[in-house]
């Protein structure tokens, strides 16, 4: 499924859904431009974000964890179709940002599990980019377990 307005579509295939630190998160990002567009870049990115609570009761996310690996340089991408393979190694750090889940567990229990166990579960994303300057960015985010 794709997902975007404006310049062009872009969407994230990943092999699974699921992740322990030291694993390698294996996909591809395909990007549709509609039209030629310059940019600094294609990146994807290994993304942590908690919700917290501020002085007046609100919750936002705060980014806790950010991992870019670059897919392209600066340039301009024509219109049409582009895919990017990518694999991104889950760092031995992320164990510190996590509860401890037992092993074993099918994915939707062990999410659950992670969901319940801290009162403001990281949450873990997978996020494509096309980093266009002064307009609105093409963009994906995936949702990811890691356990």
């Amino acid at each position: 499924m794709l997902f975007g307005f404006g310049r062009g579509k872009m969407d994230i295939h990943l092999s699974r859904w699921e992740y322990r630190p030291r694993e390698v998160i294996e996909g591809t990002l395909r990007m549709e431009l509609k039209e030629r567009v310059q940019a600094r870049g294609v990146s994807i990115a290994l993304v942590g974000e908690q919700r917290q609570r501020n002085h007046d009761g609100h919750s936002h996310a705060v980014k806790v964890f950010e991992f870019s690996v670059p897919l392209d340089g600066e340039k301009s991408y024509n219109a049409g179709e582009k895919k990017y393979s990518f694999a991104i190694t889950v760092p031995e750090s992320v164990k510190e940002q996590r509860p401890e889940i037992p092993e074993n567990l099918p994915y939707g229990l062990s999410r659950m599990f992670r969901f319940f166990s801290t009162k403001n579960p990281i949450m873990w994303y997978v996020d494509g980019k096309l980093d266009v300057p002064k307009s609105v960015d093409v963009k994906k985010r995936v949702g990811i377990n890691i356990v």
